[in-house]
């Protein structure tokens, strides 16, 4: 992917010959290619695609519309940056969409699986940082990404203290932008991933009776059954009785599985 990106920038997938294969040949390929200078991106002279547009270029990269489509959402009152970040990303295979205010795109934005947003710190009225607090209240989970002229120290610690997965310095390296919003809808996945196991965790444990759960506690950590009764004050029969109903519940084998199951529930609630 090229290297810096430039307000108004053409960024443009050409057309594939009959092998499948990338054709630059034609005359209206290389025009929408445009020229580079210096590995950077150069301008398209000034034919901006609008927001409708990268998106119906990316419907059509991408037909069947499954969560393994990646998603962006782009914010920036700035309308030539803005639509060349939508003709890198649509490039690179995602769907997009942006927004030229805070306002529309509070008010506008569906949460989507497999999603980024990328947020421009600077914008009239709201900012990236406000912006990224009102979907903390409103408990968003999608990946933030914010990119700015001047990352100061302060401003970073702030984004990333608030969630952000990274802050960005303009200009930004659109090889390094797309490796970055995939990182963060990878991660994001993976959380979301752990968080559902967490909550199938919870509520297998759930199934137990509190004395049950006691003593699958115990059994987790390895006490015998006779340690468990004087813990308790039962008798060792009674744990094992306990442990049959435990195993039978909640459909383990050994202590060490009973005891993964343990911690996996526990992870989920810090």
């Amino acid at each position: 992917m090229p290297g810096d990106i430039r307000l108004g920038i053409g960024v443009h997938r050409p057309p594939a010959d009959r092998t499948g294969k990338l054709s630059y040949s034609s005359r209206s390929a290389r025009q929408a290619l445009g020229k580079t200078r210096n590995g950077c991106l150069a301008p398209d002279n000034g034919h901006a695609v609008e927001r409708h547009s990268a998106s119906r270029l990316s419907d059509m990269m991408n037909t069947d519309d499954t969560p393994a489509v990646p998603h962006v959402a782009i914010v920036d009152d700035d309308a030539f940056f803005r639509r060349a970040l939508e003709r890198v990303f649509s490039s690179a295979g995602f769907r997009v969409e942006s927004f030229g205010d805070a306002e529309g795109f509070l008010s506008g934005y569906i949460p989507k699986p497999d999603a980024c947003i990328i947020l421009d710190l600077r914008m009239p009225f709201i900012g990236g940082l406000e912006i990224q607090q009102r979907l903390k209240d409103r408990h968003i989970d999608v990946p933030v990404i914010i990119y700015t002229g001047n990352a100061d120290v302060p401003v970073t610690v702030a984004a990333m203290q608030a969630g952000a997965f990274a802050v960005l310095e303009k200009p930004l390296s659109s090889e390094l932008l797309i490796m970055q919003t995939r990182s963060a809808i990878a991660s994001s996945k993976e959380r979301r991933a752990k968080r559902e196991q967490a909550m199938h965790a919870r509520a297998r444990l759930g199934l137990l009776t509190e004395r049950e759960r006691e003593a699958a506690k115990h059994l987790a950590d390895g006490l015998s059954a006779p340690r468990i009764g004087e813990v308790l004050g039962i008798s060792p029969r009674t744990v094992e009785a306990h442990r049959v109903n435990v195993f039978r519940k909640l459909e383990v084998k050994s202590a060490a599985e009973l005891a993964r199951l343990i911690v996996l529930a526990e992870l989920g609630e810090t």
